[in-house]
């Protein structure tokens, strides 16, 4: 007996039951490409025994699977669940609450003004319609008559006065109700729909003590994208680069002044920059034939690569220069200062780093799918700089002229920008019509084509520039393709490009012609363009 007396007591202290409802602050966020890791800050004084701790106020909408919970004290966590608050009212929210007292504010002083204003006009009614008087019907003098029209003049005066100025009163409450009463629907619009939660935690406690703790759960509804200002003076000096994050998040709560990290996954892949790919030649029936002619015939003209739309930049939230490392599969950003970031599911920029890049700079042009000649940057040891593929924003000479895009997946030595087509070349391709022609042999027919590539240097300095063609591969042992003149190109047998690394002096005009021969059985059709 003794001895299990001895057990009850010691077991007493931990059969003690202890609840207490806190809320969790949000001290840090870290950011995928697509996702959150919300992490919030709490304490809390835990009693000798079992304790419940309700953490409320968490907009729900974040993954549950993924709540972890910490404390600073020695205790054991028992049990951790979440479960959302479907009690909670909009018209005890503070923020709901302040706008509607405000309307009401306003409503009231509308109503009292209103009765102002209706008393002014009937006093100015009533003046008006008394004040048709008739010396002789009135039996009132020449002197008297002009006392009674002073007064009538004077006090006609102040109280129309009275009424404009009550109706300004009316303009301005009305314009501050229609003010309040759009806040309110905004605020219901944003709002209205979240549902708050609870992560409820069951602590047990040796001894009574206070406790810092910290919990954190995984949000998908948050996301970052990386962009970048790509500015050159000059084709004499360095590029400068300046890297950003553009920043989504609708988690149902505002992030006020948070440590932000921003982490990189895989991000997309394509090239601003056209690719010209292997040209191979088939074999077609009339009707295949005459139906693609017709589809190609009906295709729109190529957009250009980087239409000049019009460029709503937004605030850029400057940052100093943020930490960067390279991890085994990511890169970590940690932003130097904190960040607050509305849950709006708009985006919001933030300045990573700056860094002045020094680069060569050629220009590229393929007359075969756009006769633009494209200004190029090639980077050299490119991944000392910690970047990710992300759309980029040109300036030149301190001028918005367009878009590209940073594409940092292929993997190559040489980091290659598109910097936008550049005007003062003039590229063009002209077909040699006296050349041009379709042949019959004995077994065979043959079809001759051939064009010039025409380049203009129209800069004030010398240009180098790299010109790209091809020439269609055969895919059948009846074909023949035979080459009369390629003005010195590099050939590449396998993917039929050509190739011609040219320098032009200011004015200089250089012509490329191509100029080569198909053979395939007279009852066969092919295209060539």
């Amino acid at each position: 007996m003794s001895r299990f007396l001895s057990l009850l007591v010691i077991c007493i202290p931990f059969m003690i039951f202890s609840q207490s409802r806190i809320t969790a602050k949000i001290n840090e966020v870290i950011v995928f490409r697509q996702g959150a890791q919300v992490k919030r800050s709490f304490n809390t004084a835990l009693k000798i025994g079992k304790n419940e701790i309700v953490i409320y106020g968490i907009p729900a909408g974040f993954d549950p699977s993924t709540i972890q919970v910490s404390t600073d004290k020695k205790v054991y966590i028992s049990d951790v669940t979440f479960r959302e608050d479907f009690n909670t009212e909009i018209q005890s929210n503070p923020s709901y609450k302040a706008l509607q007292d405000d309307l009401k504010t306003s409503k009231t002083k509308h109503e009292n003004e209103n009765i102002i204003f209706d008393t002014w006009k009937e006093e100015e009614s009533l003046i008006v319609s008394n004040k048709k008087v008739n010396g002789e019907d009135s039996g009132l003098n020449a002197t008297q008559l002009a006392a009674v029209a002073d007064l009538y003049r004077t006090r006609l005066l102040q109280v129309k006065q009275n009424v404009l100025e009550s109706r300004r009163k009316l303009d301005v409450l009305n314009h501050e109700i229609s003010k309040l009463e759009g806040q309110i629907n905004e605020w219901t619009t944003k709002n209205g729909l979240i549902n708050t939660g609870e992560i409820i935690l069951t602590i047990f406690a040796e001894n009574a003590l206070e406790s810092a703790g910290k919990v954190s759960y995984f949000d998908p509804r948050a996301s970052w994208a990386s962009s970048y200002d790509l500015r050159l003076e000059n084709l004499q000096k360095p590029l400068n680069l300046v890297s950003k994050a553009t920043i989504n998040q609708f988690t149902g709560e505002d992030w006020e002044q948070v440590d932000v990290k921003l982490t990189t996954a895989n991000p997309s892949i394509y090239n601003t920059l056209p690719i010209l790919k292997p040209w191979f030649l088939y074999f077609t029936s009339p009707m295949q034939n005459y139906e693609k002619n017709k589809v190609y015939n009906a295709m729109p003209a190529q957009a250009n690569m980087h239409g000049l739309a019009d460029d709503k930049l937004e605030e850029v939230a400057s940052v100093y220069q943020a930490r960067s490392e390279e991890n085994i599969s990511f890169t970590e950003h940690t932003l130097p200062t904190k960040l607050s970031i509305q849950s709006d599911n708009k985006n919001h920029d933030v300045t990573i780093e700056e860094n002045v890049i020094e680069a060569s700079y050629k220009h590229l042009a393929i007359p075969k799918l756009d006769c633009k000649a494209f200004l190029t940057a090639e980077i050299t040891e490119w991944e000392k700089y910690n970047l990710s593929s992300g759309q980029m924003k040109l300036y030149f000479e301190g001028t918005y002229v367009g878009q590209s895009f940073l594409n940092v997946a292929e993997l190559s030595d040489t980091l290659v920008l598109s910097l936008g087509p550049d005007i003062a070349l003039n590229v063009k391709k002209e077909v040699i019509k006296d050349i041009k022609k379709t042949s019959f042999l004995s077994t065979k027919k043959e079809e001759k084509l051939a064009y010039e590539l025409i380049v203009k240097n129209n800069k004030p300095s010398v240009v180098t520039m790299t010109l790209i063609d091809q020439l269609p591969i055969v895919t059948d042992a009846s074909m023949e393709l035979e080459i009369d003149d390629i003005s010195g190109a590099r050939y590449n047998k396998e993917s039929g490009e050509l190739q011609w690394d040219l320098s032009l002096k200011p004015g200089e005009q250089i012509r490329k012609r191509v100029v080569y021969k198909v053979k395939i059985p007279k009852e066969k059709l092919i295209k060539i363009r």
